[in-house]
């Protein structure tokens, strides 16, 4: 039954942002529907790995502290490349306006 259900949906879904010119043109922040359909299907992805990432490096991180004789700097670069980076994938990150820190590297 449930397999029923997501195939309506996927059908319904791809029916109504493939067939009608309203919906293709620019909606909300000047995006095309289909970079909105990428951004929630790259996020679907994303956001896990990156949770996992970002919870990896919160324990190296706290490792790095304590072994270093709880010495900040060595946990904070642990910190800075894992978790302070990006959590999620915006529409302007499709679309190369924005970028993309999965590694670290934003400057504040």
């Amino acid at each position: 039954m449930r397999r029923l259900i997501l195939a309506l949906v996927v059908v319904v879904v791809c029916d109504l942002s493939f067939t009608s010119p309203a919906l293709a043109q620019p909606e909300d922040h000047g995006h095309p529907v289909i970079v909105w359909i990428g951004t929630v299907a790259t996020n679907v992805f994303y956001v896990p790995v990156k949770t996992v990432h970002a919870g990896l490096g919160g324990f190296v991180g706290g490792l790095a502290w304590l072994v270093s004789g709880l010495n900040p700097e060595v946990s904070q670069a642990v910190f800075d490349t894992t978790i302070f980076t990006s959590w999620y994938v915006s529409p302007e990150m499709l679309e190369g306006r924005e970028e993309l820190y999965f590694f670290g590297g934003q400057e504040d």
